[in-house]
């Protein structure tokens, strides 16, 4: 059962796009929040508390991205608990690629396939080349 725990960190972003609860977060040149690319080129700055959508009637723009800590993640396919796990271009955890990849933590929990809410460890972003 993927559950947050203990004290972590949060920061408020503004959303340039939708980003769905529990998606992962980079953030653009103008410094607003989307929802993560595939992390080959861009760092993952934390974990969407909320959902936002920019476009929907009301609009909602204000994203809480949790910085570190315990966090529950949407996967984008399977991932072995202990993985290091990275961003796919739709923002869910994937497990890493050995190389040319950012990261955003450490699987706590295993997820069976896509969609699947895991815990996972906050680590500060680092490419792996």
């Amino acid at each position: 059962m993927a559950t947050n725990a203990g004290r972590f960190n949060n920061i408020t972003l503004e959303a340039a796009s939708a980003v769905g609860q529990f998606e992962l977060v980079t953030v653009t040149a103008s410094g607003a929040a989307k929802a993560g690319a595939a992390s080959t080129t861009v760092p993952v700055a934390g974990v969407a508390v909320n959902s936002v959508d920019p476009s929907a009637t009301p609009a909602t723009t204000t994203l809480t991205t949790q910085v570190d800590g315990i966090a529950m993640v949407k996967a984008g396919a399977a991932v072995a608990k202990g993985a290091v796990v990275g961003s796919n271009a739709s923002g869910k955890a994937v497990t890493a690629a050995t190389n040319n990849q950012f990261t955003i933590g450490v699987a706590l929990e295993a997820a069976s396939g896509a969609d699947e809410i895991i815990s996972v460890l906050i680590l500060p972003s680092k490419f792996h080349s």
